[in-house]
């Protein structure tokens, strides 16, 4: 018994040695980083401080963040940033909620595959830029006609990695579930969709990202309000900090929203580690 405790006690100081080192390793990472980004910041200040970089088409950070406070203040920035995330996460959300499923049923069904495939393969290289003249045919200049062409987007690479992830599952699941009679939509559940996780959530990463450039390609073309906006009428007007508030905007959110799904991620496949 004591033996056995001696061992229990060197496991758990073991354990304990291997989380305090990971925790280190991971805040001397954060230091660093937040240190290049300090000298980036640095750098940028001090060449337009000193005029080596024309203000306006470079403006100090200083200026960038004071107009920042200035349109929070006022509540414009607000004003731009809620239809952006409205636009911009419906238009996610929506191309998820189709592709996903989709994806998985085109990678299970070697009909689905046959039939489809070559439809498939048509409309996937659309760019979603070119449907904007009929996004606005069909829906209008609302949110309507940018939600759908964000979600567009977003579909494809969520679509394709589901279906990656489908077809690389190992056969050998498939048929412990067939032994474990255990088919239909439980199979679904409890094995297809879990050995799927990894990839489909890889493409939903990409097409995050996806949603936030062409959010701000829509917000352009035809918007009175958004980020995109913004930053279209700081280049219109010649005031180079009210865009670079916009530019930094979409930057932060997009990092955001990258790590959310990565702790998601961290979460549901810490079995993995």
């Amino acid at each position: 018994m004591a033996e056995t405790s001696t061992l229990n006690a060197d496991a758990s100081g073991d354990a304990a040695n291997l989380a305090s080192g990971m925790h280190l390793r991971f805040a001397k990472s954060a230091w660093q980083r937040l240190a290049i980004l300090i000298a980036i910041g640095v750098v940028w200040e001090a060449s337009t401080r000193l005029h080596l970089v024309d203000p306006l088409f470079l403006p100090p950070l200083s200026g960038i963040f004071m107009t920042f406070v200035g349109l929070l203040a006022s509540g414009e920035f607000v004003e731009h940033l809620m239809p952006s995330l409205h636009r911009a996460l419906s238009g996610f959300f929506l191309a998820a909620a189709f592709g996903v499923p989709l994806g998985c049923a085109f990678g299970w069904s070697n009909r689905a595959q046959a039939y489809f495939g070559t439809v498939i393969e048509v409309f996937r290289p659309v760019p979603p830029i070119s449907l904007i003249p009929l996004a606005i045919l069909w829906l209008g200049i609302g949110d309507l006609s940018k939600i759908g062409i964000i979600a567009w987007a977003c579909f494809w690479p969520i679509f394709l990695n589901s279906v990656l992830g489908v077809q690389s599952i190992n056969p050998i699941l498939i048929k412990s579930a067939a032994i474990m009679e255990i088919r239909g939509l439980r199979l679904f559940l409890k094995v297809i969709l879990p050995a799927s996780l990894p990839q489909i959530f890889t493409g939903l990463r990409i097409s995050l990202a996806i949603s936030l450039i062409v959010l701000v390609a829509t917000e352009m073309i035809g918007a009175d309000r958004g980020l995109g906006y913004l930053i279209l009428e700081g280049e219109r007007t010649f005031q180079s900090t009210r865009m670079f508030v916009g530019i930094f905007s979409i930057a932060i959110i997009g990092y955001c929203f990258n790590e959310i799904l990565l702790r998601i991620e961290r979460i549901l496949f810490r079995y993995k580690r």
